[in-house]
């Protein structure tokens, strides 16, 4: 990015432009190897559609926009390929699917009404306690069955097959080892930003107690 940025100050804007469906079909290759090595892979972030926009940029005199596209494509695929290697199953991925959790369940809170203020706070302090070892991984699979109820919870707003499937994924998971549980628990994740971004939650209008059991 840093090079593509120096072609501009060079007003080297003819090479860049240039360069984009070169950049784009490497990409595309690269995105389609890893989709190879990962035995297939799911394409939440839009990726590849952008990595062909690339191709769209022939004229010089869009070159700024050109740049700001391709800074947010390699945006887009730090993401995902974090997401990819870290939902391979990975016991040091833990605070990043913690962390992920409780974003996504801070925005399906205020956007539903839904209770899960105490499973935002639960995993915040969860968080905290695990960067400085007040918690360890042996502690994770029981934190994680204390919220069970929530993701049920989730389940039902959405009415969603594949999020219900996941769910009970995760929940057999509980049985599992760490990097297991790890795993299924980001699937979860990965698939909720999915539906939540696709479908609007069903707000429920039954009562839930603290822990997300319904009365």
């Amino acid at each position: 990015m840093a090079l593509c940025n120096k072609l501009l100050e060079d007003k080297s804007v003819a090479e860049y432009i240039k360069t984009l469906p070169v950049l784009a079909q490497l990409s595309e290759a690269g995105v389609l190897e890893m989709s190879v090595a990962f035995d297939g892979l799911k394409d939440e972030f839009g990726v590849m559609e952008n990595i062909r926009s690339l191709n769209t940029y022939t004229d010089k005199k869009v070159a700024a926009k050109a740049v700001a596209h391709h800074q947010k494509l390699l945006n887009q695929l730090d993401t995902w390929i974090t997401t990819i290697i870290k939902g391979q199953g990975d016991e040091a991925a833990i605070l990043f699917t913690l962390r992920l959790q409780r974003d996504l369940y801070q925005k399906l809170s205020i956007s539903t009404g839904c209770r899960f203020a105490n499973l935002v706070e639960a995993t915040d302090s969860f968080i905290n306690s695990y960067s400085i070892r007040k918690v360890t991984n042996k502690d994770y699979p029981g934190f994680m069955q204390t919220l069970s109820g929530y993701f049920k919870m989730t389940v039902e707003l959405f009415k969603n097959k594949i999020l219900a499937t996941r769910s009970k994924d995760l929940f057999e998971s509980f049985h599992g080892p760490v990097a297991g549980i790890q795993k299924a628990h980001l699937a979860f994740l990965n698939d909720l930003l999915v539906v939540q971004e696709r479908t609007p939650a069903k707000r429920s209008s039954n009562q839930y107690d603290q822990n997300g059991y319904s009365s």
